[in-house]
């Protein structure tokens, strides 16, 4: 039981190796179904342009106030629409509604591996990750501590799709294939990302 750091870490390896898996999961109070909290697609809280639309604003002036009013808007959304809030975990832990189930394999003793987050153990307050959250802002590196943290997940990076119309847009006004008049020599550079690869072409006159 520990938070992963990158994909395919030792911890990632030792879980996929465990005869039994099983999973801190929440019972739904809507539905009544049990599910693992994924904090990446299921934590939710007020964004800024829903704070903007809420208080009729152009633009956010004090984060200070959003950070205030969006820090008791945090809960997780079941794939039934239920919003389960910080204060719904600590009645379903009393009610002993957040059990670790079987995921793989059988309950067997020897070689176990356990999955959860910080979601489920109702440990940390939710109010407490929305605000770091907010204070990581667009930082990946941030943004990836929380994930790890508090949702056992590793940030993903959410590209904006890039449609041939865009990379022509960075040609400065020449056809595709075009070289300039009075080039000498070209050249390319290629620059490795966490997911893609960003190309440079330099025309020397």
């Amino acid at each position: 039981v520990s938070s992963r750091r990158f994909a395919g870490d030792e911890i990632e390896l030792a879980y996929d190796a465990a005869y039994c898996k099983k999973e801190l999961q929440i019972q739904c109070k809507g539905c009544k179904e049990y599910f693992y909290p994924l904090g990446s697609e299921q934590f939710k809280f007020m964004t800024k342009k829903e704070y903007m639309e809420k208080n009729t604003l152009q633009n956010i002036e004090s984060m200070t106030r959003y950070k205030k009013e969006a820090r008791d808007t945090g809960g997780l959304f079941c794939k039934c629409g239920y919003k389960t809030t910080f204060r719904d975990i600590e009645d379903l832990i009393r009610e002993k509604k957040v059990k670790l189930v079987i995921v793989d394999a059988e309950d067997i003793d020897i070689r176990h591996g356990y999955k959860l987050n910080a979601l489920a153990t109702g440990l940390t307050r939710y109010s407490t990750i929305v605000e770091e959250l907010i204070d990581a802002g667009d930082s990946e590196d941030k943004l990836d501590r929380v994930y790890r943290g508090y949702f056992n997940e590793l940030y993903e990076r959410k590209d904006k799709k890039v449609e041939s119309s865009d990379i022509t847009l960075l040609g400065n006004n020449y056809e595709e294939w075009e070289i300039p008049d009075d080039t000498i020599g070209l050249y390319m550079g290629v620059d490795s990302q966490k997911n893609y690869y960003w190309v440079t072409i330099l025309a020397i006159e």
